[in-house]
Order: structure tokens, then C-alpha cells, then sequence
């Protein structure tokens, strides 16, 4: 879960669902009071 590069612009008071990887990148989706906000992609450090 992505949490350290996006919490400080409030990340983590959504939703969060692991879609897979893709392309070598972890995938999620985010969601705010069950309405989707958008999908992230976070490459592994």
C-alpha cells in the first residue's frame, strides 16, 4: 500500500484496493466514501 509518498496529501484516509502489477508497477485504486477517485501506480523501491 502506498502510504509514505502520498500521505501527506491526504491518501490516507481513502480506500485503497490492490489491482496487480502492470508493467513492472503495483497498481491500486482509491476510493473516497465508495466513489473512485482514480488509480496509482507505484513503481517497487
Amino acid at each position: 500500500m502506498p502510504s509514505t509518498q502520498f500521505a501527506n496529501v491526504g491518501f490516507e484516509l481513502a480506500e485503497w484496493e490492490y489491482l496487480g502489477t502492470q508493467g513492472g508497477e503495483y497498481r491500486y485504486r482509491y476510493s473516497f466514501n465508495g466513489w473512485t477517485q482514480g488509480t496509482v501506480a507505484c513503481t517497487p523501491s
